[in-house]
């Protein structure tokens, strides 16, 4: 049981941590906009 907890555990940080880098991209753009403008 404990195994298979961890298994779930690892593929969600590394979604999560993806989730991160996009939206810091996004932030990234959208600030650059707000500059543009």
């Amino acid at each position: 049981d404990h195994d298979g907890a961890v298994n779930l555990r690892f593929p969600v940080v590394k979604w999560s941590v993806a989730i991160l880098r996009e939206l810091r991209w996004l932030l990234r753009a959208s600030l650059s906009r707000a500059r543009g403008q």
